[in-house]
């Protein structure tokens, strides 16, 4: 019975007209929200005005932090802090070729190039596109998932539209995990040039240094070295004063502004539900076990396997908006296709409940990161009466159980070489 309804659902799905209508649902997203309405209202973005006014900033040999907000009689406010450069100079020194460029042409290229990049290391090729298209498995796998996320993802967009930093990251950590999995670097070469891409993307955001407990865990000493040799780059090009600067003056600042419930971390979600001292006991203790559990597969996990984790943390424990999520889409695109489809294969009459539910839960726990589809914000928007759970903690919720439904293939069954 289910092979049947297999098939004839395959048969559906491999009509042309029907492949035509999902792409066309795919890219609607993207191409609405993410590039002709932001290009045709000649919209830049706030984020992407501080980031360019930083870099014109460090061209003309000033600080990129605002005296007014950092260094007045009053600790700033968090809206005050929100309309300033507070990232380390390193991303607004690498903007500064862009600056001869009107903000807006800025922005294009800027979004252009890190996007390019994502998607050239992480969509299907034409060779993996046609044999998944004419595999006798699920063939809409290798190609639809990814294509879902890569065109469609509200986080994605959003950094799109905004001109974000996270791009980025995004792209350096697609590199270094690229660079994890080639066969033509010997594995001290691939652990220290993926390790310098991540100190560099570590300088542009913090929030990446979270992999650093694991990669000590899992004894990758070359990805450690390039990790600090990254950051020694970082510091070099962004000028030792201003490192200096942001460690001492700006980051103590930012990291003790009230308001971190405002947030749509775990942390921040679990403090709307929990007094202050037991949300950061409960989200302590989320990241050592997690620590404990790689820990004791310290030698089955491989760099490669580290790099999707380092990509997921940041999105799981910190964060302030939805754009923050958007280095989840790395181990998102490498590891869902391949769990659905070891769940697909399980689908049998003797087990059939558990990767069903599976099933279920993943599509369920993913669907509210896709809201630029009209349907998924009818259902955010929707509703009547006080709910259970907001929009915005089904969102949180549904990303945690993602990351705990993908998290075990990050632990492999061999040791490594």
């Amino acid at each position: 019975m289910f092979d049947q309804s297999t098939r004839s659902l395959r048969s559906i799905l491999d009509h042309p007209w029907v492949r035509g209508l999902c792409l066309v649902l795919i890219l609607y997203p993207l191409l609405k929200f993410g590039f002709v309405q932001p290009w045709a209202d000649g919209y830049v973005g706030f984020d992407f005005e501080i980031f360019y006014q930083a870099a014109l900033d460090i061209r003309e040999g000033k600080s990129p932090y605002s005296d007014t907000v950092f260094h007045g009689d009053s600790p700033p406010s968090p809206d005050e802090v929100a309309g300033v450069y507070v990232y380390p100079a390193f991303f607004a020194r690498l903007l500064i070729p862009l600056t001869g460029l009107t903000p807006l042409l800025g922005k294009l290229v800027f979004v252009a190039l890190t996007y390019g990049v994502v998607l050239g290391l992480l969509a299907p090729s034409p060779q993996s596109a046609l044999e998944g298209m004419g595999s006798k498995g699920p063939f809409w796998l290798p190609v639809f998932i990814p294509l879902c996320f890569l065109f469609s993802w509200g986080p994605l967009i959003e950094n799109l539209r905004f001109g974000q930093s996270n791009l980025l990251t995004l792209a350096l950590f697609c590199i270094a995990w690229r660079i994890s999995q080639s066969k033509s670097l010997a594995p001290r070469s691939r652990g220290l040039l993926a390790g310098v891409l991540l100190g560099m993307a570590s300088m542009i955001k913090l929030t990446p240094f979270l992999i650093l407990p694991f990669l000590v865990i899992s004894l990758e000493w070359f990805a450690l070295a390039g990790v600090a040799i990254g950051v020694i780059l970082a510091v070099l090009l962004s000028g030792w004063h201003l490192t200096w600067e942001f460690f001492t003056q700006i980051l103590p600042v930012v990291s003790t502004l009230e308001g971190s419930s405002r947030g749509i971390d775990l942390g921040s979600i679990l403090e709307r539900r929990f007094p202050v001292p037991v949300s950061g006991w409960l989200v302590g203790l989320f990241y050592l076990s997690l620590l404990a559990l790689f820990f004791r597969h310290r030698k089955r996990s491989a760099l490669g396997d580290l790099i999707l984790l380092g990509a997921y943390l940041p999105t799981v424990f910190t964060g302030l908006w939805y754009h923050h999520y958007l280095l989840a889409l790395l181990p998102i695109v490498v590891l869902l296709p391949r769990r659905i489809a070891s769940l697909t294969e399980s689908l049998s009459r003797d087990s059939l409940l558990r990767p069903l539910s599976l099933l279920v839960m993943l599509f369920l726990s993913l669907l509210m990161g896709f809201y630029y589809w009209p349907p998924v914000r009818k259902i955010l928007e929707g509703g009547t009466g006080e709910p259970l759970f907001s929009a915005l903690e089904i969102f949180v919720i549904g990303h945690v159980t993602v990351f705990l439904i993908l998290t075990p293939q990050l632990i492999g069954p061999d040791e490594r070489d």
